[in-house]
C-alpha cells in the first residue's frame, strides 16, 4: 500500500563509495634525492665517511713528502686512518647539533608563541564541542521519537486499509481515521523538531570542526616562521666558514671554492629541511655539508704545508733512524726519511723484532720535523739498554763503551748505551747540517 513522505522512517542510509584503485604516489624530486642520499648513506657509512678522509690527508701528506702515498696510505691500520678523519670530523658533529638546536629553538619559540595565543580560543573550542556533543545527544533521542510515532503511524494504516477492505462503514473506520489524522500530525511535530535538533547539532560541530582548523592552522608553520627558521639555518651553515678561517690561509682560488662549496652545501641542507620539516635529516645533511667542508678546508690546508710526525727509532745493529712517522703494526715499523741533498725519500720497513726504542712526536711542519727527529734520536742515544748477543756491537765498541761506563759510574753490568760515539756523532752532524 502506499505511503506518504510524511509517514516515512526518518533518516536515509547513504550509498556506499565505491572502491578505487588506491594510486601509487608520484616520486617527488626531493623523494629521489633522500633516497639516493639514504642509499649513499647505507653503502658507505659513517665509518667509511670518516675513514675516507683519514686516508685523504695521510695521502695527501705523505705524497708532499715526496713519499709514494699510496703504498704508505695502503699500510696504516683502520683504526688510524678512523682516528685521523674523526679528528677533522667531530668538530663537524658537534657543529650540527649546535645548527639543529638553533634552528628547533626558533621553531620553538613561534610554536610557544601560537599556543600562548590560541589557549583561550582552544578553551571555548572545548566547550564549544561538549555543547555540540550535548546537542547531538538531544537530536538523538528526538530522532527516535520520530521513528516511534513513524512506527505508530504506519501500524494505523494498516489497520484503516483492513476496515476499507470490509468495504462498510462502521465506527472503528470513523475512529482510525481520526486517529490517523492526529498521527500524522505528531509525526509531522516530531520530524520537523528532529530535523531542525539535527541541524543544530550539524552546525555546532561545523563550527567547532572550522575553529579547530584554524587553531590547527596558526600552529602550522606560517611565512615568517619559515624564513626565520631558514635564515636561522643558512646563517649557521656559512658562519662555519668564519669559524674554521681556512679561507684567509688558502690562495684565491682555494678560497672561491671553499666559499663556493659552503653555500651549495647550506642550499642543499635547506633544501631537505624545507621538504621534510624534519629535525634528523636536516641534522644528518649538516654533518654532511659540515664534514665535507672541514674536509675541504682541511686537504687545502695540508696540501698547502703538509705537516709530519717526527720518529726515532734505534735498532739492534743498526744505525738509528731519524724520519717520518707513517704508521706502526705488530710486525712492522714504517717511516720515510726526510730528503738529503743526493737521496730521496723513500719508505722504509723496520720489522719490530729489530726496535730497541721507539720515539713519535707530534705532527710539525717538515722543517722542524727533521730537526725534532734528530734530536728525538739523541735523546734516546743517551739512554741504556740491555745487552743483547744480537745487539752486541764490535769488540773494540764494548771497550770503548766499557771505559765510558766505568768513568761516569752510571751503568750497570750487562747494559750498554743505545748508540755507539760514531752513531752519535753522525746524528749531530746531521743536526748541524740541517741547522
Amino acid at each position: 500500500m502506499p505511503t506518504e513522505s510524511s509517514g516515512g522512517a526518518p533518516g536515509a542510509t547513504l550509498p556506499p563509495v565505491p572502491a578505487t584503485a588506491t594510486a601509487k604516489p608520484e616520486s617527488s624530486p626531493t623523494d629521489l634525492v633522500l633516497r639516493v642520499l639514504g642509499a649513499i648513506g647505507t653503502g658507505i657509512g659513517i665509518l667509511g665517511f670518516v675513514t675516507f678522509f683519514g686516508a685523504a690527508i695521510l695521502w695527501v701528506r705523505t705524497d708532499k713528502a715526496e713519499l709514494p702515498a699510496t703504498e704508505a696510505v695502503a699500510v696504516v691500520p683502520r683504526s688510524v686512518l678512523i682516528s685521523t678523519g674523526a679528528q677533522f670530523l667531530f668538530p663537524a658533529v658537534l657543529y650540527a647539533v649546535g645548527l639543529v638546536v638553533l634552528v628547533f629553538l626558533v621553531h620553538f619559540a613561534f610554536r610557544a608563541s601560537h599556543i600562548w595565543t590560541t589557549r583561550r580560543e582552544r578553551g571555548r573550542i572545548t566547550i564549544r564541542s561538549l555543547e555540540a556533543a550535548e546537542l547531538g545527544r538531544k537530536a538523538l533521542a528526538k530522532q527516535q521519537q520520530w521513528k516511534a510515532a513513524a512506527a505508530v503511524l504506519e501500524s494505523l494504516r494498516e489497520d484503516l486499509a483492513k476496515a476499507h477492505q470490509r468495504e462498510q462503514p462502521s465506527p472503528e473506520t470513523t475512529r482510525l481515521e481520526a486517529e490517523l489524522d492526529a498521527q500524522r500530525q505528531k509525526a509531522a511535530e516530531l520530524q520537523a523538531k528532529a530535523e531542525t535538533a539535527l541541524s543544530n547539532a550539524a552546525k555546532a560541530q561545523t563550527e567547532v570542526d572550522t575553529r579547530t582548523e584554524k587553531a590547527a592552522a596558526k600552529l602550522e608553520r606560517g611565512g615568517e616562521q619559515w624564513a626565520s627558521e631558514i635564515a636561522a639555518a643558512v646563517l649557521g651553515l656559512v658562519l662555519v666558514v668564519f669559524i674554521d678561517g681556512s679561507v684567509g690561509r688558502v690562495d684565491g682560488a682555494q678560497a672561491f671554492g671553499l666559499i663556493l662549496l659552503a653555500l651549495v652545501g647550506a642550499a642543499l641542507a635547506v633544501s631537505v629541511y624545507w621538504a621534510t620539516e624534519n629535525f634528523v635529516w636536516f641534522g644528518v645533511m649538516a654533518f654532511v655539508v659540515v664534514g665535507v667542508y672541514l674536509g675541504t678546508a682541511t686537504y687545502f690546508n695540508t696540501h698547502n704545508n703538509a705537516k709530519m710526525q717526527p720518529v726515532a727509532v734505534l735498532r739492534s745493529g743498526h744505525d738509528p733512524v731519524a724520519a717520518a712517522f707513517i704508521a706502526s703494526t705488530s710486525e712492522n715499523v714504517y717511516v720515510g726519511t726526510f730528503r738529503e741533498k743526493e737521496t730521496p725519500p723513500r719508505l722504509l720497513v723496520i720489522p719490530r723484532t729489530q726496535v730497541v726504542e721507539l720515539a713519535v712526536g707530534p705532527l710539525l711542519d717538515q722543517a722542524v720535523a727533521r730537526r725534532r727527529a734528530v734530536t728525538m734520536a739523541l735523546n734516546e742515544c743517551n739512554q741504556t739498554i740491555k745487552e743483547t748477543a744480537a745487539a752486541a756491537p764490535a769488540a773494540g765498541a764494548n771497550e770503548r763503551q766499557a771505559g765510558a761506563a766505568a768513568e761516569s759510574g752510571e751503568e750497570q753490568a750487562g747494559y750498554v748505551r743505545a748508540c755507539t760515539p760514531p752513531q752519535e756523532r753522525k746524528l749531530e752532524a746531521a743536526l748541524k747540517r740541517r741547522t
